[in-house]
């Protein structure tokens, strides 16, 4: 469920962005919670919708950005996790989010 979750918010979250019950924040904390219970899968589309949402909703990059996951593995050179997929992902996606800062 999670990951339908993350698939329909990443593609149409922006269209109920608007109200305060699920805004963008409330959608990438309630994602998030959910991020250590998924399977490697799954956690490769969260992160894709977590890039997706840096970029359509700038307030909430900072919060993307400093996902504890995403900073540790970039530290380490993207050595921590034992999913390689994801964790090249993940830094290719730490990338995108702070060396393309639009604004």
């Amino acid at each position: 469920m999670v990951k339908v979750g993350g698939y329909i918010l990443g593609e149409f979250g922006n269209l109920i962005a608007g109200d305060p019950r699920s805004s963008s924040a409330v959608q990438f904390e309630l994602l998030h919670s959910k991020f250590h219970l998924c399977s490697a899968a799954t956690r490769g589309l969260l992160l894709s919708t977590y890039v997706k949402f840096a970029n359509l909703f700038p307030e909430i990059k900072p919060q993307i950005q400093e996902v504890s996951f995403i900073r540790t593995l970039y530290k380490k050179n993207c050595s921590l996790s034992v999913h390689l997929l994801v964790s090249g992902d993940t830094c290719c996606y730490y990338c995108l989010t702070y060396f393309f800062d639009t604004t």
